[in-house]
């Protein structure tokens, strides 16, 4: 029997080789969202905007994430919750905040509702994806349950910068 173990971002997956008489077996066991690349506890940041100041909301968008996090075994060390801004607002105290604490390689994962959460900007968008990949973060929102980044191909960015 020969093993070994492959890690892709936030995957672990232990794969087994057997030999069965001519054939050659092939198991995987894959385990997901917990470890970084250094196989440490991942670092999670949740985001949280509301565009007019509704506790309600806030609080059901809170608990959506924090049910995401459990049911994917994810711990996330902050909240990042901005009530009452809209997106275009760049004035956002903690996007701004999240934004430097990015920089500074302190998550692995960002997690919000949906991308419109982040921005409704392509171009803004298009930094924010660009921030996210240089600092080897990711980005997941509850629609799509998955890695989302990236989002533009390289002629759409283009695009997108050059009218910006």
């Amino acid at each position: 029997m020969i093993g070994g173990i492959y890690q892709k971002n936030t995957h672990l997956i232990s794969f087994y080789w057997l030999t069965q008489g001519k054939n050659l077996l092939c198991f995987c066991m894959e385990k997901k969202g917990m470890m970084n690349m250094n196989n440490e506890k991942l670092r999670v940041a949740i985001y949280i905007r509301i565009g007019n100041y509704d506790k309600q909301e806030k609080e059901k968008q809170k608990k959506e994430l924090q049910e995401y996090c459990k049911k994917n075994n994810y711990t996330p060390d902050k909240y990042y919750i901005d009530n009452g801004y809209s997106a275009n607002d760049e004035n956002r105290p903690s996007y701004n905040q999240l934004l430097e604490e990015i920089k500074q390689n302190r998550y692995d994962l960002i997690l919000t509702k949906d991308f419109s959460r982040i921005t409704r900007s392509i171009t803004d968008l298009y930094d924010f994806e660009n921030l996210i990949n240089k600092k080897k973060c990711q980005l997941k929102t509850l629609q799509s349950n998955q890695e989302v980044l990236p989002l533009l191909n390289p002629f759409q960015a283009t695009y997108y910068k050059l009218r910006k």
